[in-house]
């Protein structure tokens, strides 16, 4: 089935397919609705021409493993993550908001203090990464989430996502 196609239709019997939110080179991300907790999930799909690849399906593992030991603030949390017949999936919060690369886009130069407080999360971040033995290996503009932060009325909060090519440290 094509990604597109998914849109509309339940995914592995649990996971309501609302919209496309991305496409990567290994992945459709979409906004869903996951029956099992009732309640509103980015989804993270393995392209089903590379689940045919066991390389492939056990990076994807690994970054959902990898993600799903990170509790902080400033990192998308991961839910729930599988692998059923020739799908692969990643489950994370549905965070709304704008990549670092968009909001670049709209606002450069960028307003300095703006740039500190997001810097300083970016690196409060992975630093929590790397204390369990993980490096994120892809960052850039378009890994880095702008949120509203529920602590701050007006504020933003800077979440990273995608650990695709983590690495685990022993």
């Amino acid at each position: 089935m094509e990604p597109d196609g998914l849109v509309g239709s339940t995914f592995v019997g649990r996971f309501r397919i609302d919209k496309v939110l991305g496409k990567g080179g290994m992945a459709i991300v979409y906004a869903a609705f996951d029956q099992k907790r009732s309640s509103p999930v980015a989804l993270k799909v393995l392209k089903k021409e590379l689940t045919r690849d066991a390389m492939v399906v056990r990076r994807f593992q690994r970054e959902a493993k990898a993600a799903s030991h990170l509790r902080h603030p400033n990192v998308v949390e991961v839910l729930d993550w599988g692998v059923e017949g020739e799908e692969a999936f990643i489950a994370m919060e549905l965070a709304q908001g704008t990549d670092l690369l968009k909001a670049l886009a709209r606002q450069r130069p960028m307003k300095q203090v703006r740039v500190v407080l997001v810097l300083a999360q970016v690196c409060s971040a992975l630093s929590a990464a790397h204390a369990k033995g993980i490096v994120h290996r892809d960052l850039k503009p378009e890994n880095i989430l702008l949120v509203p932060d529920p602590l701050e009325p007006g504020g933003e909060r800077a979440k990273v996502l995608d650990f695709g090519i983590a690495k685990i440290l022993d």
